[in-house]
């Protein structure tokens, strides 16, 4: 099974970093407000916006189809799986080819 992968990003060092892990992508930019509620502090900030990105995008994606969307601050999760797939958790693989 095939993946699409739309990047939600306009920043030419998210591009540039799925470019040198050789991961084929379409860079699908959204306008979403950054508001985010109070008392959150760092790292929840972040998250909270990459998940609010990620929800503008995903009703625009079809089966097989997956948004990579980050805050202003990169806060990647990705796990090693092996030397063929990337793991980016809750059981979604990525083939990766260097």
């Amino acid at each position: 099974m095939t993946h699409k992968i739309y990047l939600g990003s306009g920043s030419p060092r998210r591009v540039e970093l799925l470019q040198q892990m050789n991961i084929p992508f379409t860079q699908r930019v959204l306008d979403v407000d950054e508001l985010y509620p109070e008392g959150l502090r760092d790292s929840e900030i972040t998250a909270f916006l990459a998940k609010l990105k990620g929800k503008a995008q995903q009703p625009k994606l079809d089966i097989n189809e997956i948004a990579l969307t980050a805050s202003n601050q990169i806060e990647w999760n990705l796990i090693w799986a092996d030397l063929d797939f990337l793991d980016f958790g809750s059981g979604f693989k990525v083939p990766y080819k260097p």
